[in-house]
């Protein structure tokens, strides 16, 4: 069973972060101590303002992954 971890700051700016970075969001939920990728996505369900950043740093990753193409 996985530990229960509650949506902070600290968590959703890693996230983010290592999304802008061209980190695939389910690499990352692959990480010790960050959620995975369903609780991630139960978030982005009930929190707009969470799913709007994650959507951001998407949208800014993929032109990372592209300006190293």
């Amino acid at each position: 069973m996985t530990k229960k971890l509650e949506l902070t700051s600290e968590i959703s700016k890693d996230i983010e972060l290592k999304l802008m970075e061209g980190t695939p969001l389910t690499t990352i939920c692959q990480d010790k101590g960050l959620p995975s990728l369903s609780k991630v996505y139960g978030w982005c369900a009930t929190d707009k303002d969470f799913a709007q950043r994650i959507m951001t740093a998407r949208r800014l990753g993929s032109h990372t992954h592209l300006d190293r193409c």
